[in-house]
């Protein structure tokens, strides 16, 4: 969801590139939550190799693209992972501006839509 700007969809590569320590920081976020929620922290890919992976990916997210788009609904596994963080007593600010942006995004689309 980190594809998602107020200007339009980025491709992933450069949704993970562009500020590689605050990737980083949710990335470890991410994994302390897997932690917490049972997960063996051996077990998780290193972000070096997850943001390796990203070089090549040149297009923007499924989500990001479909909000791009118009449409007025998706699939929110941003909100579901804000809300389990919430659950452990977790939270992240850039997971918490990415959830505020997709909600505008989709509230936005919404109304396009309800005037169409």
């Amino acid at each position: 969801y980190r594809c998602v700007t107020k200007d339009g969809a980025i491709d992933i590569k450069d949704a993970v590139h562009r500020d590689l320590e605050a990737s980083r920081a949710v990335y470890n976020f991410m994994v302390d939550l897997c932690v917490k929620l049972g997960a063996n922290r051996d077990d998780l890919v290193p972000f070096e190799k997850y943001a390796a992976a990203a070089q090549s990916l040149t297009r923007p997210s499924s989500a990001a693209r479909a909000l791009n788009n118009g449409v007025p609904n998706i699939e929110r596994a941003d909100k579901l992972v804000q809300l389990i963080a919430a659950q452990k007593g977790l939270r992240n600010a850039v997971i918490d501006a990415t959830v505020a942006l997709v909600d505008a995004r989709l509230e936005a689309n919404r109304k396009k839509a309800a005037a169409a």
